[in-house]
């Protein structure tokens, strides 16, 4: 019986080592296969949402995905899926309100969104983001915790404000918080600069026919006065603004009423 070089042994070693611990493995099963693997494993799900054409997934494709740090936290705590937005992903895409690319999705066995990130990421904020979803995930901040007491807080000021910051670090429309913490929120003067300031800053997610509105709508005349030139511009272009977020708001939502608004 021949021996087998031991300088062969470390070899094939080495290469089976590098071929184990590679980067994500992403499962090559749909998103209802996901949803019943998750259930089975307990685990969230982790969707990379693609498409061919858009340079920073293939980024992220090269020089995120397949590093070995990486694999290791995802491999052990997620159940991986790819899917291209544009071909077999486009019924999850049309489910979860997808529009930009990549995205990053978390949802548990039941499809429940626990966490949402849009934008190419690096290395370093791929890890966190991972780690951060497996510490939120019994957290009374999740996203499915903040979801599933909104509605009970309509008139809690404190959690409204949470709930809004936290869908925008999620990359969840804030919106209904927004609107809902304006119709109770007594920290700021709607007359005030501290308000003409908020609305300036979040302008990217007021609509028309709602509390924000009438506060521009009422104070504008006032926030004129004290608004410096950037500032002027941008109040110029906030009823525009509304209007495009309300157009895109009804759209993804299928919703008559925001369209009729």
């Amino acid at each position: 019986m021949k021996k087998i070089p031991i300088l062969l042994i470390v070899l094939l070693l080495t290469i089976g080592g590098k071929l184990y611990s590679q980067g994500i493995k992403f499962n090559p099963i749909n998103f209802e296969e996901a949803l019943a693997l998750a259930e089975k494993e307990n685990k969230l799900i982790f969707i990379d949402f693609y498409t061919d054409w858009c340079a920073p997934c293939k980024g992220m494709e090269k020089n995120v995905f397949p590093d070995v740090k990486v694999g290791e936290l995802y491999n052990k705590e997620f159940i991986n899926l790819k899917l291209n937005g544009d071909k077999e992903g486009r019924p999850t895409v049309k489910r979860y309100g997808i529009t930009s690319y990549p995205t990053s999705l978390f949802v548990n066995n039941k499809g429940e969104v626990v966490f949402k990130k849009v934008g190419a990421q690096n290395i370093e904020s791929i890890i966190k983001m991972g780690k951060d979803v497996i510490a939120s995930v019994n957290n009374i901040y999740s996203l499915i915790k903040l979801k599933e007491l909104f509605p009970q807080k309509q008139n809690d000021e404190e959690f409204l404000k949470i709930y809004f910051t936290k869908m925008i670090e999620y990359g969840e429309s804030p919106t209904e918080g927004i609107e809902a913490w304006l119709k109770v929120q007594t920290t700021i003067k709607e007359d005030d600069v501290d308000m003409m300031e908020f609305l300036i800053k979040h302008m990217s997610y007021l609509i028309v026919d709602g509390k924000a509105e009438e506060i521009y709508e009422t104070n504008f005349d006032e926030y004129w006065d004290i608004a410096t030139r950037m500032e002027e511009v941008k109040l110029k272009n906030m009823r525009l603004a509304m209007i495009n977020n309300t157009m895109k708001m009804a759209y993804d939502q299928q919703n008559p009423e925001l369209m009729r608004a």
